[in-house]
């Protein structure tokens, strides 16, 4: 069977302790603190995660966080925490700006920048934030900035499900700003909370996650691969989204990624999840 590296996604690993809790596995490979933004967020009122059915989530955290200044004082230690795990920073843009400044002090650090332009859960005067990754001069924009102040850092960019033109557009992109890796979906965006007469979170649309996606969360793969092999693109492919068995792992290496991110499922249950993904 064959195992992909497997990490853990962006969403709930936030500080030195976090890190280390899941630094004591020995199945994972790579551990995804974030997502970052420049300036501290506490993100939504609670509550902001359900679970709707059984191993499907609804999650409108809004990106709670220490911002860039937590980062300023804690890197090293996050470092260290992680010990021989490989460690990635997720970052997310609130403002323009943004992302030159986190870039530009990360690019000393031996990590991985995962840039994050699919977060749905980001709420301003009562409107939902647009997804940067579905706006393609947004996109660019951000590449630039991440482009212009990275130096020789290893970079990532993190997606949501993207219409078929949007998406070669948006790969043309990350082979033009040299973007290391493609991260294919994020949670699915905008999904209604109102359920049987109830708003479930505190926010009217939250993000989907979990076995619900896990279909759309391959064909995302599928799709993003056939886009690669067409224009013979070399950007390592990481897929995302209801990974909570070997079986899909093994789905996902069959429909072409390097990697695999494990997020509400590894949330919910503990790193000791990541063993199940190696059963046979």
């Amino acid at each position: 069977m064959h195992i992909p590296c497997l990490m853990v996604a962006a969403g709930k690993v936030k500080t030195v302790e976090d890190i280390r809790y899941f630094a004591e596995s020995d199945v994972i490979d790579e551990i995804t603190a974030g997502s970052f933004t420049r300036h501290a967020r506490s993100g939504n009122e609670e509550p902001t995660f359900v679970e709707i059915e059984p191993g499907t989530y609804l999650n409108a955290s809004g990106l709670p966080n220490g911002g860039f200044s937590y980062l300023e004082r804690n890197i090293s230690g996050m470092i260290e925490a992680a010990g021989i795990k490989r460690l990635r920073i997720s970052i997310a843009p609130v403002e323009p700006g943004d992302l030159s400044v986190m870039t530009s002090f990360l690019r000393d650090y031996p990590i991985t920048l995962e840039v994050n332009t699919s977060c749905p859960n980001v709420w301003q005067d009562d409107k939902q934030k647009p997804l940067l990754c579905h706006d393609r001069g947004a996109f660019e924009r951000a590449l630039a900035e991440v482009a212009a102040a990275r130096g020789s850092l290893r970079v990532a960019v993190k997606v949501s499900p993207l219409s078929d033109d949007l998406r070669e557009e948006i790969i043309r992109l990350c082979q033009t700003y040299k973007i290391d890796e493609f991260i294919t979906m994020n949670t699915r965006p905008k999904v209604s909370t109102l359920r049987d007469g109830t708003q479930l979170l505190s926010v009217p649309f939250a993000g989907m996650s979990g076995t619900a996606i896990a279909e759309e969360a391959l064909g995302e793969v599928r799709k993003a691969q056939e886009i690669l092999k067409k224009l013979n693109i070399s950007i390592l492919l990481v897929g995302v989204g209801g990974i909570n068995s070997s079986d899909m792992v093994q789905r996902m290496c069959a429909a072409g990624v390097d990697a695999v991110q494990v997020g509400s499922y590894a949330f919910v249950h503990g790193p000791e999840v990541f063993k199940r993904l190696y059963a046979t």
